[in-house]
């Protein structure tokens, strides 16, 4: 099992998030094939599970694209699961075939506008990410989505539970942190 962060760039700017303030680079060529020639050093025949962490990992999807091929190129076998805050899915769901995905993590911290003024990724970013998620699901694609939740929004999550049950029932696997 191996992390990789394609990127510390992300286009959320969560108050909580652990990475304010480092530099925001992204991955180069000369570091993907350190990555995978190390996969390939290690993984001595067994299958490869790569999780795309950031950041946000699509921000930067063509070094993913990259990593995956080579391991392709190399017989390697693997797949891959995410954890994103699914706001660039839709443009990327042509290369989750080739990425071998699997798996996504979802954050929502509350619903509809208080998740907006939370992520400030976009207006109505809620509403594109909930689309997201449903795209996602038809590509097969098995979604966990994850609630951080605090003082701010503790009070709220009967409601939260009710909107992801209403809109995904027992199709997604719900969980709080």
């Amino acid at each position: 099992s191996v992390v990789i962060e394609p990127t510390l760039k992300c286009n959320a700017k969560c108050p909580y998030c652990f990475e304010k303030g480092v530099g925001y680079n992204d991955l180069d060529e000369g570091s993907a094939d350190n990555i995978v020639n190390y996969i390939i050093d290690n993984s001595a025949q067994r299958q490869v599970h790569i999780t795309w962490f950031g950041g946000e990992p699509l921000v930067h999807p063509e070094i993913i694209s990259y990593i995956c091929k080579k391991l392709r190129d190399k017989n390697v076998r693997f797949y891959s699961t995410m954890i994103t805050n699914g706001y660039l899915l839709d443009s990327n769901i042509e290369n989750f075939e080739r990425w071998n995905l699997k798996r996504i993590q979802i954050t929502l911290d509350d619903l509809f506008e208080k998740f907006d003024s939370i992520k400030n990724i976009a207006p109505n970013s809620f509403i594109k990410i909930i689309k997201n998620i449903h795209k996602a699901m038809r590509a097969n694609i098995k979604v966990s989505i994850r609630v951080n939740f605090n003082s701010e929004n503790y009070a709220n999550y009967k409601n939260i539970i009710k909107f992801v049950f209403d809109e995904f029932k027992n199709n997604v696997n719900l969980y709080f942190h």
